[in-house]
């Protein structure tokens, strides 16, 4: 009788264990799954989304001011259609109406009796009104922004693929070595004897000032934040930088240069995601402009 008992007992023993272990698993699997949502959302394709998002800026580069009423109806019928598609088509909305602004400031502040050079990083003020939107939005939801942050120097970054690859390296030395790259890069194009050398730089500190952090603030603390939350980070990552190289069209750049600016905005959203925030990308970007300006490509 007894050793029935015993044999019970270690019957319901095994089969409890059994069970934990079942538990743990599934725990694991719900754990790793929620973890890695916000990379992947395989259920949500990138081209979709990418080529909408793509014909608006696109489309708002080269129509007429009619075109933002346009594309922000169009969108707008496409967004009660599907449900699922509304936090990215919220976040088109918000760049049709900002991009109507800031074209609006662009073009009064351009038009204003100034210095070229002045005249030219005034206009970069009128990324104010491309930011609008988002911060009223914001407001309105009480939401902060995921990256809208300083973020980590400290975090890693892995070489060539951001979240995976042979080199690893912390997010400060990872700016060391790009700054360093840029600037041997850049070098050969900079006229050292050209007059007023000392006076350009000083345009180019401003300018990368001014439109470095507005820059980064919207396409990278807004735009990147809202795309990774709605299509996953890898999706979002993709999708906010060949819109994000695309709209430097607007500035006079070549398709084809804004193409290769749309590789270096992957690079550069990589760097947000690593760092959880805007800090680490604002520097990168300011450098990045001022080497532009002594190098001739803005003034």
């Amino acid at each position: 009788m007894d050793v029935h008992r015993q044999c019970d007992r270690n019957k319901q023993n095994s089969l409890q264990s059994l069970a934990n272990i079942t538990e743990y698993e599934e725990t694991k699997v719900t754990t790793d799954l929620s973890e890695n949502s916000l990379l992947w959302k395989p259920a949500f394709s990138f081209w979709f989304p990418g080529l909408l998002f793509a014909i608006a800026v696109i489309g708002l580069q080269v129509l007429p001011w009619w075109g933002g009423a346009v594309f922000g109806l169009l969108y707008g019928l496409i967004g009660l259609g599907w449900k699922r598609y509304r936090e990215f088509l919220g976040t088109v909305l918000l760049y049709i109406v900002g991009f109507t602004l800031y074209t609006l400031l662009r073009s009064w502040m351009m038009e204003l009796p100034l210095d070229r050079e002045w005249g030219v990083i005034l206009s970069r003020f009128g990324l104010l009104g491309l930011l609008l939107p988002f911060v009223w939005d914001a407001v309105i939801r009480r939401s902060k922004p995921s990256y809208l942050r300083l973020g980590s120097f400290r975090q890693t970054i892995y070489f060539p693929f951001i979240w995976k690859g042979f080199i690893a390296d912390p997010i400060w030395r990872f700016l060391l070595i790009s700054l360093s790259i840029i600037t041997i890069t850049f070098l050969p194009f900079i006229d050292f004897h050209r007059e007023q050398l000392f006076l350009l730089l000083s345009f180019g500190v401003l300018f990368g000032i001014v439109n470095g952090i507005l820059e980064e603030l919207v396409w990278r603390g807004f735009v990147l934040s809202r795309m990774a939350a709605a299509l996953g980070q890898l999706h979002g990552l993709l999708v906010t930088s060949l819109a994000f190289g695309l709209y430097h069209y607007s500035l006079g750049i070549s398709w084809p240069i804004c193409i290769l600016f749309a590789g270096f905005g992957v690079m550069m959203g990589g760097l947000t995601l690593r760092s959880g925030g805007i800090g680490p990308v604002t520097v990168m970007h300011i450098m990045m402009n001022i080497f532009f300006v002594l190098s001739g490509m803005i003034f």
